[in-house]
C-alpha cells in the first residue's frame, strides 16, 4: 500500500477524498447554530458581527472541504494548479463554480435569521477568500522576514505540492490534524503551538503577514 505521505498524481486515489468527515460535520454545526442565536437579536452590529464571525472560526473547514474535493476531479483547474504550481492564474478555488452556491448559501441565512446576518457572513466570506489567496500565493512566493508560525503555516501547505494526500489545509492546520491528514514530522509543530497559545486558536486562520522591512540606518 502507497503512504499518503508519499502519493503523487500517478497513485493518488480521487475517491478518497470524498467522504462525511468531522469538517463538514462542523459546519452543518456551526451554521444552523448561529442562525438560530441571531434570528432574534435585534442589535443590527451583533448580526453582523455573528454572521462574520461564523466564518472566523468555520473558514479552515470549508477551505479544507473544497480543496479535497477539488482533488476527486483530475480535470479541474486545482490539478492543473499541481501540474504547474507558480502560475498566479491557477486559483485553488474555481469561482465561477462557487458562485451559485455562495449566493444560495447567502439567501438561505436571509431566509433564517435575517438580513444583516446574511451581510456578515457575505462580508466574513470575502474576507477570509481573499486572505486565503494572499496566503496561498506566499507558499509559492515566500517573503523574507516571517514570524515562525506563519513560516511553520506556509511550510504546511507547500507540504502538500509534493505529497498530495496530505496537509490540503493552507491558512489553519488544524483541520488536517482533526481529519487524519496531517504529516506525520510536521504534527509536533502544530502541538507546540497549542500549548502556547491554546488549542482553540488554532481555529482561527492565519491572516496574511506583511513581511517586515530591513531598516537602513542613514548616515
Amino acid at each position: 500500500m502507497t503512504s499518503v505521505e508519499n502519493t503523487s498524481f500517478e497513485n493518488f486515489d480521487p475517491l478518497s477524498t470524498i467522504k462525511i468527515g468531522p469538517s463538514l460535520l462542523f459546519l452543518a454545526m456551526i451554521i444552523p447554530l448561529h442562525c438560530y442565536l441571531l434570528a432574534d437579536v435585534e442589535s443590527v452590529i451583533i448580526q453582523v458581527a455573528g454572521g462574520f464571525t461564523v466564518w472566523s472560526v468555520g473558514w479552515g473547514a470549508l477551505e479544507y472541504i473544497l480543496h479535497k474535493r477539488d482533488h476527486s476531479d483530475r480535470g479541474s483547474r486545482h490539478m492543473a494548479h499541481h501540474a504547474d504550481p507558480s502560475n498566479p492564474d491557477l486559483r485553488d478555488v474555481d469561482l465561477e463554480k462557487q458562485k451559485g452556491r455562495f449566493f444560495g448559501y447567502l439567501l438561505s441565512i436571509w431566509f433564517f435569521a435575517g438580513y444583516w446576518v446574511a451581510i456578515g457572513n457575505a462580508v466574513g466570506l470575502v474576507c477570509y477568500y481573499i486572505n486565503y489567496e494572499r496566503v496561498h500565493q506566499m507558499v509559492h512566493h515566500r517573503p523574507d522576514n516571517l514570524d515562525p508560525w506563519a513560516a511553520s503555516v506556509l511550510d504546511w501547505h507547500a507540504k502538500h505540492n509534493d505529497a498530495w494526500g496530505i496537509n490540503f489545509s493552507v491558512t489553519t492546520p488544524i483541520w488536517d490534524v482533526i481529519e487524519g491528514t496531517a504529516a506525520k514530522k510536521m504534527k509536533p509543530a502544530i502541538h507546540d503551538r497549542s500549548v502556547d497559545v491554546g488549542w482553540l486558536s488554532l481555529f482561527f486562520p492565519l491572516i496574511a503577514p506583511t513581511p517586515a522591512k530591513d531598516t537602513e540606518e542613514t548616515t
